[in-house]
């Protein structure tokens, strides 16, 4: 058969610019077909919240804003209260804000040491200790929003520069309301990287009650302390040693202390004006050491020690993999493991 235009070599190199443009239309439909990609319709396990809320408790230490308002519901009060400070775990914090019911408002300033709670006397200038227990305790409050659970996962979001998952949850808020009248949704944000709690606010559509705490710095602090009575300590020679303030500085704000005044005296010296509750603390002093310090925080053991001397593997499952097992020294020898 003879087609009419088409003899010899012309109709090869015409058929093989068929087959050129048929390779690449062919190509160029699996490049597509590459590219295109199915999204992933798993969302993230209600068990990351789980995971996240009870981390909590394995946290060092961590600061707060927390703020809470509530309308007038029938005969319950308006409340308004705003508050920030910095907790450490399990039984220290710090607190500082106000707290407005109905007409009456309180200004809140305060620590709560190991159950015991201290003031700050604006007359006299001091910290003194009070009875009972009135200090509002930010993380019996951030535990008892939560005590419902039945997270479900709502959305991605971030807060300041952090990606998050948000779970929403039941929150028990009998607190504020009583009566149940308000129907509240809770609202969970956690660090996608470290599975953490950064905030949880609580809402009602008729915004009747608004409750919410932001979560952040977390172990960024070793301990906290009263700042009591000015406690004098006078090092010699160091003036012009600027590196070696800044670490003492450093390291008396990481172990709870307020930031030290700083007096130079014409020999060169300088005088650290610490507030303590006390003199003699061990860790005060160790502070100005010279050379490095090694600080290890620790828990005490809930497993038989026998066990945990014979067996570093649980050891290391229980408390984790850098855990080390010490005991006190002293009258009264205890168990201790670094975390």
């Amino acid at each position: 058969m003879k087609l009419k235009g088409f003899t010899g070599n012309n109709f090869i190199h015409y058929c093989k610019y068929c087959i050129l443009v048929f390779i690449f239309l062919l190509g160029g439909n699996c490049a597509n077909r590459t590219i295109t990609k199915k999204k992933s319709s798993v969302l993230p396990s209600p068990n990351i919240a789980v995971s996240a809320v009870s981390g909590i408790d394995s946290l060092i230490s961590f600061y707060f804003d927390w703020q809470f308002e509530r309308r007038k519901i029938g005969l319950l009060p308006e409340m308004d209260a705003r508050f920030s400070g910095r907790f450490r775990l399990p039984d220290r914090f710090y607190i500082k804000g106000t707290w407005k019911a109905g007409s009456e408002i309180e200004k809140i300033n305060g620590y709560s040491i190991i159950g015991k709670e201290y003031r700050f006397d604006a007359k006299e200038k001091l910290w003194k200790q009070t009875t009972g227990s009135s200090l509002p305790n930010p993380l019996e409050k951030l535990k008892l929003v939560l005590s419902f659970g039945k997270f479900r996962f709502f959305k991605f979001d971030g807060i300041d520069g952090i990606e998050c998952y948000v779970f929403k949850f039941k929150p028990n808020v009998y607190f504020l309301d009583p009566t149940e009248t308000t129907h509240p949704t809770g609202l969970l944000w956690i660090d996608k990287k470290r599975k953490l709690p950064v905030m949880v606010k609580v809402i009602t559509e008729t915004k009747e009650i608004n409750w919410s705490m932001k979560l952040s710095h977390f172990n960024s602090i070793a301990n906290i302390n009263v700042p009591f009575k000015p406690y004098k300590v006078k090092i010699f020679d160091i003036a012009s040693k600027k590196n070696d303030i800044s670490t003492i500085i450093k390291r008396l704000t990481f172990l709870g202390y307020n930031k030290p005044a700083i007096n130079k005296s014409a020999d060169n010296d300088i005088i650290f004006s610490i507030r303590s509750g006390s003199v003699s603390d061990s860790m005060l002093k160790a502070v100005f050491e010279k050379g490095e310090i090694f600080l290890y925080l620790g828990v005490w053991p809930k497993d038989p020690i026998v066990r945990l001397k014979s067996s570093p593997e649980l050891l290391h499952n229980k408390y984790g993999k850098n855990s080390q097992l010490f005991f006190e020294r002293g009258d009264v020898t205890k168990p201790i493991i670094s975390t």
